[in-house]
């Protein structure tokens, strides 16, 4: 087992099923209350396989078998249970600031569309202001390339222009 506990899962739900019951569950009323998706066979395979793992104890009773947390699993479950809890508790949506409040030297992330938009109207106005002061600006590459004539086309005239 891992260092930490899961939370999902079929296990989770029956180890959250079997925190709820004190004084212990039987598989069919663990079926009812905490996985009623799962067959009674799955419940019993996984509760066996935690048993194996010394989570969950079981104790024969008149009305079935009887399984609880042992009281390590409980300590385990409370602490998960309250840190969930907890971070839940903490984790509260961001707080969004307007623009006009952000002070002038503080840094403020830029998406890729807004950096392109940004460093497009700043060449924009490095033109404008090349071209108010005289510039002249030669736009090169827009001459289409013309392939080398081969024999056919320089012997029926079509390479002369």
């Amino acid at each position: 087992m891992s260092s930490g506990m899961q939370t999902k899962g079929l296990a989770a739900q029956l180890r959250a099923g079997l925190f709820h019951a004190k004084e212990g569950v039987t598989s069919a009323e663990l079926q009812a209350t905490a996985a009623p998706e799962c067959s009674r066979s799955q419940i019993t395979r996984a509760l066996n396989a935690m048993r194996g793992t010394g989570l969950v104890s079981r104790t024969p009773d008149a009305g079935g078998t009887r399984w609880r947390l042992t009281p390590a699993t409980r300590i385990k479950v409370a602490k998960t249970m309250t840190s969930a809890a907890e971070n839940s508790a903490r984790r509260t949506t961001p707080t969004v600031i307007p623009s006009h409040t952000v002070p002038a030297h503080a840094v403020v992330a830029l998406s890729p569309a807004q950096k392109k938009a940004n460093e497009s109207a700043r060449i924009s106005q490095e033109i404008a202001e090349f071209e108010a002061n005289g510039g002249c600006i030669e736009v090169l590459g827009n001459t289409p390339i013309r392939r080398a004539a081969d024999y056919r086309q320089s012997m029926s005239g079509i390479a002369q222009v």
